[in-house]
């Protein structure tokens, strides 16, 4: 499941800003 890595991409995402 790719559920996962998209999690961790929007948590990535968030941090950048």
């Amino acid at each position: 499941m790719t559920g996962d890595r998209t999690l961790l991409r929007m948590k990535a995402y968030n941090l950048k800003g």
